[in-house]
């Protein structure tokens, strides 16, 4: 199973963190050994243009703490690394992908429960498209489908999955033509974004689900290079 993991070339500390957790059937592609504008530290508006990549007017005024400043550099790195993942997916033809942060910290059982989940659910629904394995729901109430999740607007990019015909439709989004924060372009996927704008951008168009209890969850001992970041002059 292959795992695409958002790793920066200077934070070694964390490939290792998160190395030593990875169950053995993983075959692990981490951005750290790619080239391009994967870094915010490093991030100008120049870089942005040369790479192909244009910003979705971001700021408005709302009381959303989230929507109310411009994305900052970590979160268009972070944008911008996802979607050199979901690219190199494209490439591919295995049947599903998952998709880590580096600050992701997995449950006891994952290693023995993924293959099983991914099973059940394509028993469940043969043309699921999206399945988080970790988020921060936003909603209180949201639909149960069997043993899983049918999610409602959540934040959390650290853990999900992605079927080959999900990475199709994600390809084919634009997203490097109007870049937001990825854990708020993957709902716009699968459900109208509360963001009216976001919602004409982005139509949603993903199957999604999420694990029910959840089995991966973010790690902050190392710090946060999204939210320790500044904005682009």
């Amino acid at each position: 199973m292959k795992a695409f993991i958002v790793n920066l070339k200077r934070r070694k500390d964390r490939k290792n963190q998160i190395e030593a957790q990875l169950p053995n059937y993983f075959e692990p592609y981490y951005t750290s050994d790619w080239e391009g504008p994967l870094d915010g530290k490093y991030l100008d508006t120049q870089a942005i243009k040369n790479n192909g990549f244009s910003l979705f007017p971001w700021e408005m005024e709302s009381d959303n703490r989230w929507w109310n400043r411009p994305m900052n550099r970590g979160e268009i790195g972070c944008a911008i690394s996802h979607w050199f993942c979901w690219k190199k997916a494209a490439s591919l033809n295995d049947p599903c992908y998952v998709f880590l942060e580096d600050d992701v910290y997995f449950s006891q059982t994952l290693a023995l429960d993924l293959p099983d989940i991914v099973s059940r659910l394509t028993r469940l629904d043969a043309i699921w498209d999206l399945l988080f394995l970790g988020r921060c729901p936003q909603e209180k109430v949201e639909e149960r489908d069997g043993e899983f999740i049918r999610p409602g607007f959540s934040y959390g990019s650290h853990a999900y999955m992605i079927s080959r015909g999900g990475i199709q439709k994600i390809m084919e989004a634009g997203f490097p033509g109007n870049l937001i924060p990825v854990d708020e372009f993957l709902p716009a996927m699968y459900m109208d974004h509360p963001r009216i704008d976001v919602r004409e951008c982005y139509r949603k168009r993903l199957r999604a689900y999420s694990v029910d209890p959840l089995v991966c969850f973010v790690e902050h001992e190392f710090g946060s290079d999204i939210m320790d970041s500044g904005l682009i002059a």
